[in-house]
């Protein structure tokens, strides 16, 4: 589900009480208001990243197929996509095509380059994902892609930061709001119920 960043912004000065006055939206040329619209894309982005680094990591996956890769010995090497930000623990498979099982007979090489050996298999991966970002001056028709409850928690952490030099109370309290949604995004720890197996073959 998607959310453009013109109801972001919106949401951001609205809780900072800078959005309209008696009905009729602020001017940008109003009391530094464009400095303060300026800044929403680069706060919401440091809340993101904040979000998914601390409270919930986006799992995704991809796949590696045998058809494509560059050989290296009797190894193929593949790049992880440009999002990637770590594998998740015992989030690698070997797909044979009859057999889909946990493997661990892989190699990084720096950042973004996974080595898989040379058999015909098929490799699916199991990553973090880099949250998406906003550009340094998103047109308000910018589509985000984040869940909506990131994306609401971090308005409440861009409108603290906004209001941090001007009011002590409203700031402690936007703030104490997003570290609430934030917390409640953490997700409980799981059970997952499977044969053990020799990864390493």
């Amino acid at each position: 589900m998607s959310q453009c960043y013109g109801d972001l912004k919106r949401r951001v000065l609205e809780l900072i009480n800078r959005y309209s006055v008696a009905g009729e939206t602020i001017s940008p040329a109003y009391n530094n208001q464009s400095d303060d619209i300026l800044r929403i894309p680069g706060l919401i982005n440091d809340a993101l990243l904040r979000i998914r680094t601390e409270a919930c990591p986006r799992v995704v996956t991809c796949s590696f197929s045998h058809d494509f890769g560059q050989r290296y010995g009797d190894r193929k090497a593949y790049i992880l996509p440009d999002a990637f930000r770590g594998i998740k623990t015992g989030g690698v498979y070997r797909d044979t095509g009859s057999r889909f099982e946990p493997f661990g007979d892989y190699r990084l090489l720096g950042e973004r380059m996974i080595l898989f050996p040379d058999d015909g298999a098929t490799y699916v991966v199991e990553y973090y994902r880099a949250p998406e970002c906003l550009p340094e001056n998103p047109a308000d028709g910018y589509d985000m892609s984040e869940e909506p409850e990131a994306l609401t928690a971090a308005c409440y952490y861009a409108a603290a930061m906004l209001i941090a030099d001007r009011n002590e109370y409203r700031h402690t309290t936007l703030y104490n709001e997003f570290l609430r949604r934030m917390e409640g995004m953490v997700r409980q720890p799981t059970a997952e119920i499977s044969t053990v197996v020799d990864v390493y073959g």
